[in-house]
């Protein structure tokens, strides 16, 4: 949830810390170095340890959207938890903003969405949002506007006036992803953020990650809709069993697909000399050769379109082949 503190409350175009002289651009907006995380598991009244996280390092600049993808159970959540503060890492250093991520200067200008929120179903999501916003050391009018600010914000302003209890999957995910905006925090972790929403609920919450991109808001997002972090990430991450087997833009991430086919649109006359468009799609040794014999026969190429493989076949061949290095 919304992590607690009193600073960054400024507009985020105009936040004091992002105009300072000095180096504090270059700090990143996350850094994890050599992390291990360890769960406890008992059983039968013997406590054994059961790896989360293996030996992570990443370092994500600010301003950007990044996206950590990888099968259940991967560690995803994990990591998250640590740089929210919730957790503590066992081996290893976990920053934020140049702060350690449990300290208060790093919790004030972060928001956080879990997967799975847990709201007092018994209020309402304005009351709810002040409680939260006093929590954060807001008050008065100024409480009041930013209250209704996120909540027009994420659509949270549509939902009935009622208690929690009464409102959609959807429509609760809306006001928990409000609290997460109040204060302005600078980096913001969200854990399936496009859960339990509709195509509509999608497609603006897509706009709105790309919108607190655009205003230099840090977005760092773990989701299964691999497609949707195709759509809105710069860089990717890829998990698997606790380690970081790949990371880069995704770009660079889909080059590493399979064999590459193309479509061939082509206008060409057929046997009875009648023109007709035909499409056939080619792998490269085959590109060639289709192209020669479009134009031996009079024809007209009319269009050529690459097809890659998507993220999702990456993932999962990553996944399945070990990640080999970890840059891309």
């Amino acid at each position: 949830m919304r992590t607690e503190g009193r600073e960054g409350r400024g507009n985020w175009k105009t936040r004091p810390a992002r105009t300072k002289l000095g180096n504090e651009m270059e700090i990143p907006a996350f850094e994890l170095s050599a992390v291990s995380k360890d769960y406890k598991v008992w059983r039968r009244l013997r406590a054994t340890s059961r790896p989360a996280v293996r030996d992570f390092t990443l370092r994500v600049p600010r301003g950007i959207i990044f996206g950590l993808l990888g099968l259940n159970g991967a560690g995803k959540t994990t990591v998250m938890k640590l740089l929210s503060g919730i957790l503590r890492p066992d081996r290893g250093t976990v920053t934020v903003l140049g702060h350690a991520a449990a300290e208060p200067a790093a919790r004030a200008r972060v928001g956080f969405l879990p997967e799975f929120p847990y709201l007092p179903l018994q209020l309402k999501a304005r009351e709810l949002l002040g409680l939260y916003g006093r929590l954060a050391g807001l008050s008065g009018r100024h409480l009041d506007n930013e209250v209704g600010r996120v909540m027009a914000l994420t659509g949270a302003d549509d939902a009935r006036p009622d208690p929690l209890r009464f409102l959609s999957k959807g429509q609760l995910q809306r006001v928990a992803m409000a609290q997460v905006f109040l204060g302005r925090p600078e980096v913001i972790f969200i854990d399936e953020p496009m859960s339990g929403l509709d195509p509509r609920g999608v497609s603006e919450m897509r706009s709105l990650v790309i919108d607190l991109r655009n205003r230099g808001v840090t977005v760092f997002l773990s989701s299964h809709q691999v497609t949707e972090v195709e759509r809105v990430c710069d860089r990717v991450g890829i998990m698997s069993a606790g380690r970081l087997v790949r990371e880069g833009t995704v770009g660079e991430l889909l080059a590493l697909a399979g064999e590459h086919t193309y479509r061939v649109t082509a206008l060409e006359r057929g046997r009875e000399g009648r023109w007709a468009v035909e499409d056939a799609v080619l792998d490269e040794a085959a590109l060639a050769g289709r192209l020669d014999e479009v134009r031996r026969g009079g024809g007209r190429v009319l269009r050529i379109t690459a097809q890659h493989g998507t993220l999702e076949e990456v993932m999962l061949g990553l996944v399945a082949g070990g990640g080999g290095a970890r840059g891309a």
